[in-house]
């Protein structure tokens, strides 16, 4: 009996010696090794995007359908939240990025929409640019994104790149954007010309700059412009919170959709020679005006370039497509006329402006050209003295002239607007074209054709 005693007493001094080297070793540690709070997670935040060479300051020469700051912010009921800028966000770890480790793996045609509710609320606000759902910086913790999608990035070594600032690791972002928006959704180009004009894009597990493709809208009161971001390249997590800035190019250029027209010196002489005792006034009335554009159909945007977007021809069966614009000679901006007509004791040139403009993709396939046809019916009317009311025709003409744009370098490059003005003589219709910035008016070149 003794025994068994002596057993469990020795049990129990054991037992007491182990719990209080667990309680000893519990303190030591909740004293030597304080828990460490994770750092949070810094959301990827957008600022509100300008655009570089904007139009809008020269509206006279803005096609129907042109994009400006205040069309980025429209709540559209037939687009959703704001028609906005499509992103996509490309990770590259620790390398830096070049056109031959970059994917939209960390954004793929991301909608940013502005918050018109917010706005108005507080108009003073600062996060109005959204997207759903929100996407964070990488932080480098494991390979995966920190939004909770686990979404796999590109593996990266520890010893390739680090900050020597802070030496900490940098972990590399790439933005490119552009406007607007377009869910890819082509079955009615009515209801969605977004859709319909930006039909597609890069492949999300493609290793390339990423892209889009742009098509024409056969209607042009449903053409869309078309805007392209400068890129944000190699973008690190912020030390703090930080919206990023997008700025925005026209990717497009256009024909300005008004027209000037007047006589040439020689042909406004004679009509004025004309002028006596017998003839109290010689008129030039125009009696059909019409442009048949013959364009390239589809092209492919690369969106990597700071300086200018680049575009890159589609090699498909349907290169090319015509448009037809009528200016009918009863729609004079101003002046409240009704014939198109131009006076030798008046005016010193006609403006036709009926926004006809038309956007075109400033590139073509092998040998086909963009052109311009235009084409003029006028009369020259005769007012006899002795009755100064009733006009005499004394004969018409129909002439034509075509301009190829892609002759003009100036006339091919993005955000350029060709200001078209025709010259009337007796037997030639000639063409001189001005070309301007979107923004500031500035004259790039003369052309002339015959």
């Amino acid at each position: 009996m003794r025994r068994y005693t002596y057993i469990y007493i020795m049990c129990l001094l054991a037992g007491a010696a182990l719990v209080a080297a667990a309680c000893s070793g519990s303190s030591e540690a909740a004293t030597t090794s304080p828990a460490v709070e994770p750092e949070a997670p810094e959301p990827v935040a957008f600022d509100t995007p300008t655009i570089v060479s904007d139009f809008n300051a020269s509206p006279t020469r803005a096609p129907y359908g042109h994009i400006g700051n205040e069309e980025l912010q429209k709540w559209d009921p037939n687009h959703g939240p704001g028609i906005g800028f499509g992103v996509f966000g490309c990770y590259t770890g620790l390398h830096k990025y070049t056109d031959s480790n970059v994917q939209p793996n960390f954004m793929y045609n991301e909608h940013v929409w502005f918050d018109k509710q917010s706005a108005d609320a507080n108009p003073n606000g600062t996060n109005l640019w959204q997207y759903e759902p929100v996407k964070y910086w990488p932080n480098g913790e494991g390979n995966t994104l920190p939004d909770g999608t686990g979404t796999t990035l590109p593996s990266v070594s520890p010893e390739d790149t680090n900050n020597g600032e802070t030496g900490e690791y940098n972990h590399y972002v790439s933005f490119f954007a552009y406007a607007p928006w377009s869910n890819n959704d082509s079955s009615d180009p009515d209801a969605n010309p977004w859709g319909y004009c930006i039909p597609t894009f890069s492949y999300q597990h493609e290793i390339a700059n990423p892209w889009l493709t742009y098509r024409l809208h056969p209607k042009l009161k449903k053409q869309v412009d078309l805007l392209s971001a400068i890129p944000l390249i190699d973008r690190v997590k912020p030390q703090q919170t930080e919206r990023l800035p997008f700025q925005f190019q026209h990717a497009l250029s256009c024909v300005a959709h008004v027209l000037s027209v007047r006589c040439s010196d020689t042909m406004k002489e004679n009509l004025l020679s004309r002028i006596g005792t017998d003839v109290s006034k010689m008129q030039v009335k125009i009696t059909s005006l019409k442009i048949d554009y013959e364009l390239t159909e589809h092209g492919r945007l690369i969106m990597w370039r700071h300086d200018a977007p680049y575009w890159e021809p589609i090699l498909s069966g349907d290169y090319m497509t015509t448009r037809s614009v009528d200016y009918y000679t009863d729609l004079i901006a101003g002046d409240g006329k009704t014939d198109l007509v131009y006076d030798t004791d008046g005016s010193a040139s006609l403006w036709v402006d009926d926004t006809k403009g038309v956007y075109y993709i400033p590139t073509h396939h092998g040998h086909h050209r963009q052109t311009a046809t235009i084409s003029m019916t006028f009369q020259i009317i005769r007012y006899a003295a002795a009755d100064p009311s009733t006009p005499i025709v004394e004969w018409s003409r129909r002439l034509s002239t075509t301009l190829t744009l892609s002759d003009y370098v100036d006339a091919y490059q993005p955000s350029h607007c060709l200001n078209l003005g025709l010259i009337i003589d007796e037997n030639t219709l000639s063409l001189v074209a001005s070309i301007d910035d979107w923004d500031a008016g500035s004259v790039h070149d003369q052309i002339v054709a015959e």
